[in-house]
This record gives C-alpha cells, structure tokens and sequence, in this order.
C-alpha cells in the first residue's frame, strides 16, 4: 500500500478494520517500502489490488 509519507499508525489501524468490516475476510496492510526486498516480487503477486 502507497500511503502518504506522514500516514500514522491510527489511519493503517483504521484501512484494516474498515476493509475488513466491508469485504468480510481478514486483510494485511503493509506500507510498499516495508516489503522486504527479497520477497517483494512474490507479495506483489499475491496481492489483490482493490
């Protein structure tokens, strides 16, 4: 996920449950530039772009 640079911990909270609540399956929010280089290809490809 692209957030902007000064995103808190509280609006990342807050994107999960609301994606949660409204899909209705368990999601994992992670900054793009927190991905691991070494396993980013693989997560990229898993991803579900919403």
């Amino acid at each position: 996920m692209k957030f902007h640079e000064n995103a808190t911990l509280f609006e990342f909270v807050g994107l999960s449950i609301f994606l949660e609540e409204e899909l209705g399956i368990s999601v994992d929010i992670v900054p793009y530039d927190a991905v691991r280089e070494e396993i980013r290809d693989k997560v990229l490809k898993e991803a579900v772009y919403l």
